[in-house]
Formats: C-alpha cells, structure tokens, sequence
C-alpha cells in the first residue's frame, strides 16, 4: 500500500487527474460491486422476512441514523476540504468523535424504553440498545476514512468497502436463513449494520498509516470544529427532513404500511446513492484542490457532471415505466403494494443527483454557511410536502414530496448555489438538458417495449425491455454533439 503524506497540499496535488480518474475507477467498481451484493441479498431478505420486520428497523432508524450524524459532526468533510492541515488538528478531530460516539451511544440506550412505548413495539428495546453500539465503532472510524479520501486512496477505500457489505450481507442472510419464520428473525436486519461497522472500523485502521497522538490545545482545531458544526447543521435538518415521512407514517399508519414505504424508498434511493455517493466521494476532494483556478474547476465540475447525468436521469426514467417489474425481480411478488410508492418517488429521482452534484459546489469551496441555509429551507420546504401528502397514505405522501422537490426544491437550490462562484446557472441548466432529453426518449421507447412485450415473467419483459432500451441510449446518445463530446472524454480517461 502507498504510504501517503496527508499533511503536505503539494503531494496531494501532484498527479490530481490521474488520482481522480483512478479514484474514480476503483470507486465505480467497488459501488458495481456492492450493487452485486445488494442486488443478491435483498431478494433473499425480502423473501425471508416481512414488511413488519423491516417496518420495525425503519422505526428505530430514524432516531439511530440521526445520531450518526452528530457523531461524525462534520468532521470528515472538515478534514477532506481543508487545503492544510496538521496531525495534531486531526488527533483532536478524531478524539472529538470518538468522545462524541460514547456519549451518542448512551444517550440512545437511555432512549430504548421511550422509542418502544412511544411506537407500542417491545422488541424496539433490544433493537435500539444493541444498535447503539455502531456509534462508538462510527465515531472511531472518521477520521481516518476521511485521511483515506483526503490522500485519494481511493483504492483502499473500496476494498474495505467490498469486504464490509459482503460480510454484513452474509451474517444477515444467514440469520435470516436460520431463525426463519421464528419471532427473532428480524434480528438478520440489525446485525448488518453491526458488522459493517465494526469491519469498516478495523478495515481503515488497517489500511490507513497514521495514528492520533494526545489531543493539544493551541492547534487551530476550533475553525474547523466551526466549519463541521456549520455541516452538521446541514445534516440534522436535511435528515430531519428526509425521515419526517418514515415518522410521520409509522405513528399514523403503523409498521406494516411503513414496512412497504420503506422498502421502496430505499429501492428508489439505494442506486442513486450507490452511484452519487461514490462520485461524490471522488469529486469533492479533487475539486477543493483547484478552486483558486475557476476555469479549471468549471472543467473539471462539469465534466463529472454531464456523464453521470446522462446514465442516472435514462436509467430512472426507464424504472419509473418498468416499476412493477423492478419490485417483482428485487423484493418478490409479496412486495407489488410498493410498485406505486416507488414509480412516485422516482419522479424526483429525475433531478435528485442532479441537486446532490450541485452541493459539491458549496463544499468544495468550504460554504458551510451556506450549505446550512439552503438546507434548512430546504427541509421546511419538504415537510410542509409529507404534511401535505399524509391523508393519502404512504403513495400520498411520496407523490406531494417528489412534485415538491421537481418544480420548487431543484429550482431553489441552483438559483442560491450559483449565485457565485464559477459555475453558472446556464451551466448547469446545459448540463442537464441532454441527459433529460435523452431519458424522455428512453422513456417513450420503454412504455412501447412494455405496451408490445408482454411475456407471463416481469422479469423477461423487465430485461428485454431493457436490452432495447439500453441500444436506443447508445445510439441517441452516440449522434449527439454533447453525446459524442463525452464518450471521447470518457475514452480519454479511460486510456
């Protein structure tokens, strides 16, 4: 393994297109590799446990994904996004979440009795008590996958990444698998997030050089505690807002319904996740090293964007007609109550990467105010959507939010984004044209494909579907200027 100086800003910067285009690579294939995994264990999940299991996981999940985000505290952006930095700035990072982690994980347990009387679910006592336990692993682990990001070892990054969903995968099917149709099977769902915590903890250490000292005063660390509070600002409001439905829906409709809603938002989300999130990954770090030239990083910004639009925007269009098909092969027949929740939600899986890819523009110059801002008025925006949506159900709920987030939230948040900086709103709104263009075509050319095809399998109907789909894309893709423009700048890189 490379031993990297990530203290030096010059070292980082040297060579920065070929770490971000190997970064790249290494992140793409261990996403493609985690899509397998999933993609193999939630089919054999689905089908061994129930929508109250999974109903009751999403009713504590709201309060223990929140605390995850308190124990990170922005910290890890703060180290990735800091042009320089010392050892000793990141040894007090790294005990202030490791501090943070502790406390988090005794409050939650101190919480268990409350979150069961509040839902009226004894078994979310057990749940939330051995879940607490991610934070401490959680608040040990940031600091050095942010070091990890921050030196583009982007290599290292994925073969941890790999190893820890596989082997939380494993315990969770062979949980499952074993205490199937008993009252305890539901625990398959809380070992996974256990032991992916646990080896993503040892993994990074493992793979990652350096080691915190004894935390000091007098080493500049306030700034950037100011600038990781400033992101988790941005973070509580935006989960605040993001987990309001899941909440809302459990209180109201109970865990089965919630079970459903949950199961297809994450269908919805999982692969715009799995794909951005990585990317993003990737992104920040590079774009951060070049923001004293604009030119280069309007370049470099745009040329990540564009690509990755014109796979994500055609691929969510063409789920959105084949959505029965899609919950079918992934969940099972039991699951088709949520092939209307997940065709609402993908409306705004249209523009979601789209805002996600233009949040980099903020963090990659270190506006955390702004971040903050623009998050929270996003979160009251969104929900005043799930209020709006409720009476209606879990589909209700899903509609209002996506309309919401097309026609109020995208539009916001490119107008704020870029009214400084290097990147303009025509910018972003040419970078988006094509790919949306393209996707309506796609779309067009799937609900023909579905209206002629109809074979007794949705899964043969899904995959031939596709396969027609899949040489329109290329083909219209391949006669456009814009089109030809990026299959030559992705044949460079490759090369």
């Amino acid at each position: 393994m490379a031993r990297v100086d990530y203290f030096s800003s010059e070292a980082l910067s040297t060579g920065l297109r070929q770490k971000t285009v190997r970064g790249g690579a290494w992140t793409i294939g261990a996403q493609a590799a985690s899509i397998i995994v999933a993609l193999a264990a939630q089919p054999a999940l689905a089908r061994l446990l129930d929508q109250t299991d999974y109903g009751l996981l999403a009713m504590v999940a709201v309060f223990t994904n929140f605390g995850m985000l308190l124990v990170n505290a922005g910290l890890s952006m703060a180290t990735v996004q800091r042009d320089e930095i010392t050892h000793t700035q990141v040894t007090n990072l790294f005990w202030i979440a490791t501090a943070l982690g502790v406390v988090i994980a005794a409050l939650v347990a101190a919480s268990a009795p409350a979150i069961a009387f509040f839902y009226g679910e004894p078994e979310l006592l057990g749940i939330t008590l051995a879940l607490s336990l991610t934070f401490v692993l959680s608040g040990m682990t940031i600091q050095h996958q942010a070091l990890l990001r921050r030196g583009m070892q982007f290599r290292e990054l994925a073969a941890v990444q790999i190893v820890s969903v596989v082997l939380a995968q494993a315990v969770g099917i062979g949980w499952a698998w074993h205490y199937r149709g008993e009252t305890n099977d539901y625990w398959a769902l809380v070992w996974i997030p256990i032991v992916s915590s646990l080896t993503l903890m040892l993994g990074y250490w493992l793979v990652c050089h350096w080691r915190p000292g004894k935390p000091a005063r007098g080493a500049g660390t306030l700034e950037l505690v100011s600038f990781g509070a400033d992101v988790t600002g941005f973070n509580v409001v935006n989960y605040f807002a993001r987990n309001v439905d899941t909440l809302l829906i459990g209180w109201w409709y109970g865990a089965a319904p919630l079970g459903a809603y949950d199961r297809a938002y994450r269908l919805f989300l999982t692969p715009i996740t799995q794909t951005i999130g990585p990317i993003s990954g990737v992104a920040i770090p590079a774009l951060s090293r070049v923001v004293e030239r604009p030119e280069r990083y309007r370049e470099a910004y745009l040329r990540i964007l564009q690509p990755l639009m014109l796979m994500l925007c055609p691929a969510v269009l063409f789920m959105m007609v084949y959505a029965e098909e899609v919950v079918v092969l992934v969940l099972g027949a039991k699951w088709i109550d949520a092939a209307p929740i997940f065709r609402a939600l993908l409306i705004v899986g249209v523009v979601q990467p789209f805002t996600n890819a233009v949040s980099w523009i903020m963090f990659s110059h270190g506006r955390s105010r702004d971040v903050l801002r623009l998050g929270t008025l996003g979160a009251a925006i969104k929900v005043a959507s799930f209020a709006i949506g409720l009476p209606w159900g879990p589909i209700g709920v899903a509609l209002s939010y996506a309309i919401v987030g097309v026609f109020i939230h995208t539009p916001l948040a490119v107008w704020y984004v870029t009214r400084t900086g290097p990147i303009s709103w025509k910018d972003l709104v040419r970078a988006f044209a094509l790919p949306l263009a393209i996707g309506i075509v796609v779309a067009a050319t799937a609900l023909a494909a579905k209206w002629r095809i109809a074979y007794e399998s949705s899964t043969i109907n899904l995959l031939i579907g596709l396969a027609i789909c899949g040489v329109v894309w290329t083909f219209t893709v391949g006669n456009t200027k814009a089109g030809k423009y990026t299959i030559a700048e992705l044949r460079q890189t490759l090369r």
